[in-house]
């Protein structure tokens, strides 16, 4: 049976308080008016703001233990910690990987049903979409694994194709003097902080079941999003079908539009 946690909030006297509990997949918060959310597993905190009252939380690691700060009329309140229950990997035909940067999440996919999903760390410019060599931020766009290293400097590696043709138009338009950079891939070594120079870091629990699955390997399809690309302009992107990314850049940059040689 899933357990439902019910946190009644300290706050300042005559104030209303948030209530947040366990619901099936997804925590939900229920709170009076507009207001902030911070969600941590101890390290890395994602933050976003709620209209309306209500938030149902549904981007969150399976086993780990998240604490939630809400920030609204009357004060800052806090819960936690709070968990979805741990489970296996189940098996897919053809998985592939999304990366959600603000909510430091990979999860593996089965279409578009979530198999599972793990908590993430990155470096220190989390959000920013990579454009140069920077040892701070990570690349958002869509890949394939490239290479798998059972042994590696972290750990164990999942290799990204960083840089594509996306990345390599974008950076010839917007900063072709500097190193494009490389070697970005999905490691081990823990999730406590943003430490690495740009990877994505996991749990070494957690990238060992990604290799126990053999169908996670080179080819597989990784999309990443949420610092500067939405998920729904990736989508957009993918039904383009095949495009000048360079062509696509430049006409962006003589209107005055951010130079996302993406299609959206």
């Amino acid at each position: 049976m899933r357990a439902i946690l019910l946190w009644l909030l300290l706050g300042l006297c005559g104030w209303a308080q948030p209530v947040l509990r366990v619901r099936g997949e997804a925590v939900e918060i229920d709170f009076p008016g507009d207001f902030q959310v911070l969600r941590s597993t101890g390290g890395p905190t994602s933050q976003w703001s709620v209209r309306g009252g209500h938030y149902r939380d549904e981007l969150l690691a399976h086993g780990l233990d998240y604490t939630y700060e809400i920030r609204g009329a009357g004060g800052s309140y806090r819960a936690g910690p709070v968990r979805l229950p741990a489970r296996a990997l189940a098996r897919s035909a053809r998985p592939w990987l999304r990366v959600d940067k603000s909510r430091y999440l990979l999860s593996v996919m089965d279409g578009e049903r979530v198999l599972k999903s793990y908590g993430l760390a990155m470096g220190r410019q989390p959000m920013t979409r990579k454009l140069r060599f920077d040892n701070a931020s990570t690349p958002e766009g869509r890949y394939q694994l490239v290479g798998l290293q059972a042994e590696a400097t972290y750990y164990k590696a999942l290799d990204l194709n960083y840089p594509n043709e996306t990345d390599r138009a974008r950076h010839a338009i917007l900063d072709p003097g500097s190193d494009i950079g490389g070697e970005i891939q999905i490691h081990g070594m823990g999730i406590s902080h943003n430490w690495t120079w740009g990877c994505m870091a996991m749990r070494n629990e957690d990238i060992d079941e990604l290799f126990a699955h053999r169908e996670i390997g080179v080819g597989t399809v990784i999309w990443i999003y949420g610092g500067e690309v939405t998920l729904a302009q990736l989508r957009a992107d993918a039904r383009a079908g095949p495009v000048d990314r360079l062509a696509l850049g430049r006409r962006q940059k003589r209107r005055g539009l951010p130079v996302t040689c993406l299609v959206f």
